[in-house]
Order: C-alpha cells, then sequence, then structure tokens
C-alpha cells in the first residue's frame, strides 16, 4: 500500500507517515545515526562512532556522513541520545557543527557528549539539554519519553517516539539485568503500558540475537573477577571500555577484595570516572591512582585498569604489550584481564595485542576462560520477552551484521509482527498506520578519522595506502639535465618488497642499465614517466611474482 503522503524529493516527511532512515547502524555493530522524519521536521536518534577494523590502516575510528541531514538543518527539532557508547555519542567530536541543533541526553550521557562538543570546539552550555531518566520532552511534532533499560552504561535508555499517526519504539541498547549493580534497572512495567497502548513499530537492537540464552547479571561478573584476581600473585590488569562504569566499579570492588591498590592507564577511562562522579555514581570507590604512583609496590598490591580492550593500537593495552607506556612494565608471572566483548570488526587487532603480551610471558584471560564479562545487549530470550511486552504492529531490526538483522526479522515475525524489514543504511521506509514500505534510497558516505581530518572512507588516499600495506612500495628516482641527459645513476628505492639479494640485486642492475638506455634516447618527460612505470613494473613481477605500487620521480636538473 501507498503511503498517503509520500516523502518527496525535497526531504519532507508527511503528516500521515513516519519516515525512518539509518545513515548508520545497519550491517554493522556501532556507527549508530537514525533519523525519524513527520510532518516535515526530523529528530536525530544516536551520532556514534564506528571501528575501522583492519581493511583501513591507520585508522581507528569510522564516522557516517551527515549530508543528508545536514541539509535539512533547518528541519531537525533535536538530537536525543540513548546513552553514552561511543558507537552512539562518539561522532559528536567530528561533526557535530554540520548539524548545529540541540543534543538531549541524561546527566551521565549529557556529561559524556559535554566532552565530545568541547572536542569539536563547542560550547556544550549552550548546546546540551538534560533529560532525566524516564523523562518527557516534546521535539516538533514528536513527544518523546525516556524508557529506562539496562546495558553496560549507565542510564542507557529506550525511547518512545510518539506521533500523529502512532508510537516509534527504539529500543538503543539494552538487556534485562535484575541485578546491576549500578543504575536502573529495566523499566519492565512501563515497557507494558506502552504496548497496551499500542505501538506501531519497534526498531531494535539485534546484536546477540544469536545467543539463546539470557545474559549474566553484572552482579555475577563481579564476583567473577574476585575469583579470579584472588588466584593471581603479580601485577593485574584488566582492560574494559571505559564507559562501562559498573563493569570499572567491580573491578575496583575485586581489587579491594584482594588488597590491591587501582591504577588508571588511559585518558578515556579518567575521563568517564570523572562523569560518572559528577552526577553520583562510585561514590564509594577508593582513590584511584596514576600508573606513577603505584610502580613502587609489591606486584601483587598492584591493578591496573586499561584502555584498549578493541586493540586499538594508540590505547593504554597496546603501548603496555609493546613497553612504551610510561612506568607500567609486564613480566612473566603477570595476568592481563579482557573483561569487553571483540567487536567483530576488532577481533584481528585484538588477536595482535594477546600475542605481544604472550610473548612478555603474560597469562591472558578472555571471557571463554573465566566469569569476567557479561553482554550489554539482551540475548534471544530476552527479546522475545521485548517483544511480548510491545506487541508492536512492524519491526526494523537495527545494530547487527546482516546475519542478526535478518534472524531479528524472523523472530519478530515469530511473534506475529505484521511485517519486519531487513534494510541498509540508505534505505528511507515510510511508516503509516496500514503498512511500511521503502520509498526511496539515499546516498550514504562514511568518513575515516584519520589524525585531524576527515577523509573518504573510498578517498584516493586511503585506496593508496591499502595498495602500499598490502603490496608494499617501490620508489624510482631519475634526474636529468634539460637536454634530457641523465645527471645521475637512476636510485631505486624499495619499501615493504621482497626480493633475495642475488637475484634482486641482478635484476636492479639490469632495470639501471635498461633506463639508461631509454632516457639517453630522449622523449617528453610524461612518456619516459609512462614507459620507465611500464618497464619497471615487467621487471619487479618478474623478480618478486607481484604487482608492485610504484612512484616514478623524474626530476630535471
Amino acid at each position: 500500500m501507498k503511503c498517503i503522503e509520500k516523502y518527496s524529493i525535497s526531504g519532507q516527511p508527511g503528516s500521515k507517515e513516519v519516515l525512518f532512515l539509518a545513515l548508520g547502524g545497519l550491517g554493522a555493530i556501532g556507527m549508530n545515526f537514525y533519523l525519524y522524519g513527520h510532518k516535515g521536521k526530523w529528530l536525530i536518534v544516536d551520532f556514534g562512532v564506528g571501528f575501522a577494523g583492519d581493511s583501513v590502516p591507520g585508522v581507528d575510528v569510522l564516522v557516517a556522513d551527515p549530508a543528508f541531514i545536514a541539509e535539512r538543518r533547518e528541519d531537525i527539532v533535536g538530537l536525543i541520545l540513548t546513552h553514552a557508547h561511543e558507537d552512539h555519542v562518539g561522532a559528536l567530536a567530528y561533526t557535530y557543527k554540520s548539524l548545529g541543533c540541540r543534543v538531549y541526553a541524561t546527566p551521565f550521557t549529557a556529561g559524556v557528549a559535554a566532552y565530545k562538543l568541547r572536542e569539536a570546539g563547542c560550547v556544550p552550555n549552550n548546546i546540551i539539554c538534560t533529560i532525566p531518566e524516564g523523562g518527557k520532552i516534546t521535539l516538533g511534532p514528536f513527544s518523546l519519553q525516556y524508557i529506562r533499560l539496562t546495558h553496560s552504561i549507565v542510564e542507557s535508555q529506550g525511547l518512545c517516539i510518539g506521533t500523529d499517526i502512532g508510537t516509534i519504539f527504539h529500543t538503543g541498547d539494552w538487556k534485562f539485568d535484575e541485578d546491576p549493580l549500578i543504575g536502573s534497572i529495566s523499566d519492565t512495567k512501563n515497557l507494558r503500558e506502552i504496548g497496551k497502548k499500542g505501538v506501531l513499530a519497534l526498531v531494535g537492537d539485534s546484536t546477540n540475537v544469536l545467543t539463546k540464552q539470557r545474559t549474566q547479571s553484572e552482579a555475577e561478573i563481579r564476583q567473577g573477577l574476585c575469583n579470579v584476581i584472588a588466584s593471581k600473585k603479580g601485577i593485574v590488569a584488566v582492560t574494559c571500555f571505559a564507559s562501562n562504569i559498573a563493569r570499572v566499579e567491580s573491578i575496583i570492588f575485586a581489587a579491594q577484595k584482594n588488597n590491591r591498590k587501582v591504577a588508571l592507564c588511559g585518558r578515556s577511562l579518567w575521563r568517564m570516572v570523572a562523569c560518572a562522579r559528577d552526577v553520583g555514581y562510585l561514590k564509594n570507590c577508593p582513590n584511584l591512582y596514576e600508573a606513577q604512583d603505584v610502580c613502587d609496590l609489591p606486584s601483587d598490591q598492584v591493578l591496573y585498569i586499561c584502555t584498549g580492550s578493541q586493540g586499538e593500537g594508540r590505547a593504554a593495552l597496546a603501548r603496555i604489550a609493546r613497553n612504551d607506556y610510561p612506568h607500567v612494565r609486564l613480566k612473566t608471572g603477570d595476568t592481563v584481564i579482557f573483561s569487553a566483548r571483540a567487536i567483530p570488526a576488532n577481533q584481528t587487532r585484538i588477536a595482535t595485542i594477546q600475542s605481544k603480551i604472550i610473548a612478555l610471558g603474560v597469562h591472558i584471560i578472555t571471557p571463554t576462560d573465566a566469569l569476567v564479562h557479561a553482554s550489554g545487549h539482551g540475548a534471544r530470550d530476552e527479546m522475545s520477552a521485548m517483544y511480548h511486552m510491545v506487541k508492536p504492529r512492524f519491526a526494523i531490526p537495527m545494530h547487527g551484521e546482516s546475519l542478526h538483522l535478518v534472524r531479528h526479522a524472523q523472530l519478530a515475525e515469530d511473534h506475529h509482527v505484521k511485517k519486519a524489514m531487513v534494510l541498509e543504511n540508505g534505505a528511507m521506509v515510510s511508516i503509516t498506520k496500514q503498512d511500511m514500505e521503502r520509498v526511496d534510497d539515499v546516498y550514504t558516505s562514511i568518513f575515516a578519522v584519520d589524525g585531524d581530518h576527515l577523509i573518504e572512507i573510498d578517498g584516493a588516499c586511503l585506496k593508496e595506502r591499502r595498495k602500499i600495506a598490502f603490496g608494499g612500495l617501490v620508489f624510482l628516482t631519475v634526474v636529468i639535465d634539460d637536454k634530457g641527459r641523465l645527471r645521475s645513476k637512476p636510485q631505486i628505492t624499495m619499501e615493504g618488497v621482497h626480493v633475495s639479494k642475488k637475484s634482486g640485486q641482478n635484476g636492479l642492475d639490469g632495470i639501471v642499465e635498461e633506463i639508461f638506455a631509454f632516457v639517453e634516447k630522449g622523449s617528453d618527460h610524461n612518456s619516459i614517466k609512462r614507459i620507465l612505470r611500464s618497464r619497471l613494473r615487467k621487471h619487479l613481477f618478474d623478480l618478486t611474482g607481484k604487482k608492485v605500487p610504484i612512484k616514478i620521480h623524474l626530476m630535471r636538473s
């Protein structure tokens, strides 16, 4: 069925529909960036980063291109954040200025968002509006209500989006945990209430749909950490997400139980602890130290909490693994605990860090070895319980790879959802009282955060970097005079390209001799470069058996 007032090319959503559009968050875990359109206005839900993985050399963080909504910034009623994880708030530090709208969040999330906005060169006081957990607010044609949900961070909120045609429930990230230790438990009473009133569509987290059992409680993890740390004699280092305040507190509690002082390693840990304390969390925790404050203590009295659970090259754990972190040196008999789930894109780099740690003689404990981590996302049984309570007419799976989205859609249909749609970033869906249909496709792109710059992930710079990363690089430098004669012997420099010494030297000498003969014949500048590249490529293929990227420096002197 066609929507009554279909989305127009100008991006003006109608009054008899709600448009849903993900610019990030579908087909991968991370980079959550969702838009809802109604009565000519747009609401943004979350604005997060993604993790680059090994396919983007030299880059840790990705952000979705906000161009579509930035072109409609006059129609944005606000950006509302569900919680403070990097994949939901991190893009504020890089591309917020393109939006320029108010940001709405609970107190802890607002504190984290303020740091991000300062990084973007903005004044947070003029931008951020704080909403209490479970609070309500009206933004343009949207009546919004937060719903408390547990997750691996405090103050995670689902979002009821009320419109003239019905309610959309955006789950955010969530699970059901009866003993989260810090923060509120999930508000199942309110979930049942909105289910009774009627939910037009559920847009929901898909991360753990492949896991049948319910996720474990944070209380169980705290006890597991206590047990593991009690059995260790040397230094213990624990890595986790800095934003997982309940986990940070659990690690501190376990250290206390085992008479260890806690030092924080990583700037983002200190930042998150400060945000938590500003709004009343971690009140009963003991003093926390810098690494240099505990370096003279006996090793069995020291515990480090480190950033870098996802193998980030510049994080504390990676530097510790390289013996490059000030005042921290791990040795045989020490232990590193990975108290975090490996995001799929990061598995290779995590394995690399773990290998370096093992090479130091250090013992590694992961969630497969002991009860040191629980997911913050509801498993399949919890998702079923959510559908029983909310009873939506339609469903759109989000926050997952393609397999997660497909399985979530199947689960939704098993729970009598009229229609569940598996989408990609850029797919625009019109939701009406009667139906839900795909009405347009919006161009989407991704930027890589490269130092202080944003560069296109498929642009020339990263394409060249990938070639170099996987194939090495060969430079040929040729200097000629104004008559086209060689001024000096051509120089060949190879980076990351292997040839045997004997065949390589003979082969390179042959190339140089051929260059001498060719250049002396004379030709125009561009022709010389083109033919040199062609002949050098052929010689290098004979020597290496592979096509190697080549750079020709032809200079006149």
